[in-house]
């Protein structure tokens, strides 16, 4: 009796799920959806210690590729990361009689020395940089990473009087990947949070690279009991750094943001608006050179003649000469107006057209309404401006 009392209950809360809300036949029936109408994935463990909180609907669409390909990067520089302790070690004299504790201290202040000079003059003069070009200094951050350890190995090759000034140029590369590493992981880490989480995507990445860290560690202490011959370390240094490598590009690359930096605007300017996931496919991610175009300058860096033909309800002034274009943004001037003004001035740089030329060219390109219709953020405008402004007066 209580089984048929249990089952008439189930049915009958079960028939009220499925029924139509009220009387009437064909209204429409209700059911729930997670997000944007995904499936939840967070009801496993895996996805609930390391994944941010609704995901996939919390982050942007190129979260998880990004994330496989850092996390694969992440191992394989834990695994160079035990030579590069190794040779360390091994510098410093550990195992070795005649080793003197105070010697070890010495060297390893001096070298921790060099790191924070090095630090501090990298932020003052690169900070700026960090976010506008994000990917770059991303990649940037690990290659300079991967030289430090090339460093710190060779130095257990080569005549002690050297191993002192090779730790110090290492330590000065390791903080700069430091710096840029950790600016760069923010200003992507605000990409990914679409829903305003930029806490739990951070968490969830420290969870994430504490646990490749701790694979890291078991493969190392392997990879540690290995015979100290120069030929199976530089082996294993060369083989792991090229992986490391490719999955650093391979992550970098998935990565699609909207913002509006130099780059991506004189790619578009170019070849033409596109979509963000267009420009991801064609910018360059290390190496490469946009025009010389200042923008934010006093009205005294400008032509007498260009600050005289500007209208007052003109935005910015644009004046070029020795090669370079000078910009002068009005006070009033939005990001909008900085992206036009920078647009007009690499057309008056890259094809010689005057103010007004330039001025019509973009707008038969209709260059901004197609930014728009593209899906590029025009909050986020990252054209390293100064915050020189002019303003007019009666």
């Amino acid at each position: 009796a209580t089984v048929s009392v249990l089952y008439w209950k189930m049915a009958t809360i079960k028939h009220r799920r499925e029924a139509s809300v009220g009387p009437e036949a064909g209204r429409a029936r209700y059911k729930d959806v997670y997000g944007d109408g995904e499936t939840e994935s967070s009801k496993g463990w895996f996805s609930y210690v390391f994944l941010p909180k609704g995901y996939p609907c919390s982050v942007t669409s190129d979260y998880i590729k990004y994330q496989i390909w850092d996390s694969c990067q992440a191992l394989f520089s834990n695994i160079t990361g035990t030579l590069a302790t190794k040779a360390m070690f091994k510098g410093v004299g550990v195992g070795e009689a005649e080793a003197s504790a105070t010697a070890a201290t010495v060297n390893w202040l001096a070298r921790d020395g060099a790191g924070k000079i090095g630090q501090i003059l990298f932020a003052s003069m690169k900070s700026s940089q960090l976010d506008s070009d994000a990917k770059r200094w991303r990649l940037a951050a690990d290659v300079t990473n991967d030289t430090a350890i090339f460093l710190t190995i060779l130095s257990s090759y080569v005549d002690p009087a050297l191993f002192l000034p090779i730790v110090c140029v290492a330590s000065v590369c390791t903080a700069i990947t430091g710096v840029a590493g950790g600016a760069t992981r923010a200003a992507l880490t605000q990409h990914f949070a679409k829903s305003q989480n930029m806490g739990d995507v951070s968490a969830k990445d420290g969870n994430q690279e504490t646990a490749i860290s701790l694979l890291g560690i078991c493969i190392g202490t392997v990879v540690a009991t290995l015979p100290e011959t120069a030929w199976v370390t530089w082996s294993l240094f060369v083989l792991f750094t090229i992986l490391h490598l490719f999955c650093n590009k391979c992550a970098v690359r998935a990565v699609v943001l909207s913002d509006i930096n130099r780059q991506r605007l004189e790619i578009m300017l170019h070849d033409g608006p596109a979509p963000p996931s267009v420009l991801a496919e064609k910018e360059a991610l290390l190496f490469f050179k946009t025009k010389p175009i200042i923008l934010g300058v006093p009205l005294s860096s400008l032509g007498t003649n260009d600050v005289a033909a500007a209208p007052p309800s003109q935005r910015a002034i644009i004046s070029v000469h020795s090669g370079c274009a000078h910009v002068a943004i009005h006070r009033e001037a939005t990001k909008t107006d900085q992206v036009e003004a920078y647009s007009k001035a690499w057309l008056m740089l890259t094809k010689g057209m005057p103010y007004e030329a330039a001025e019509k060219h973009l707008a038969a390109m209709g260059m901004i309404e197609k930014l728009r219709e593209h899906g590029w953020d025009f909050d986020r405008v990252l054209l390293n401006t100064t915050e020189y402004r002019y303003t007019t007066t009666d």
